[in-house]
C-alpha cells in the first residue's frame, strides 16, 4: 500500500503526510513531495526540513494523501 500511495503522489505531483521512524528511533510527522522511487527507499522533498530527504519504506509508519479542498 505504501508504494501505491507514493506512486500516485509522484504521478499526480501531490503532497502526502508521512509519519516516519528514523534510525535513532525518533518519530516525526512531515509533509513531503515524492521525487523518486527506488526498490528499498524513496527520495522526497520534505517541506518541514525544506530539503530533499531519503526515506526507507520499512520505516514508514503512516502515509496519507492530503485532501484537496475546492474553493
Amino acid at each position: 500500500m505504501t508504494k501505491g500511495v507514493l506512486n500516485r503522489a509522484l504521478e499526480r505531483k501531490e503532497c502526502v503526510t508521512l509519519i516516519y521512524l528514523n534510525k535513532e528511533g525518533v518519530i516525526s510527522q512531515r509533509v513531503i513531495t515524492v521525487l523518486q522511487l527506488k526498490e528499498r527507499w524513496f527520495v522526497a522533498y520534505c517541506h518541514s526540513k525544506r530539503q530533499r530527504r531519503v526515506f526507507k519504506y520499512e520505516n514508514v509508519l503512516s502515509l496519507n494523501q492530503i485532501k484537496r479542498t475546492v474553493s
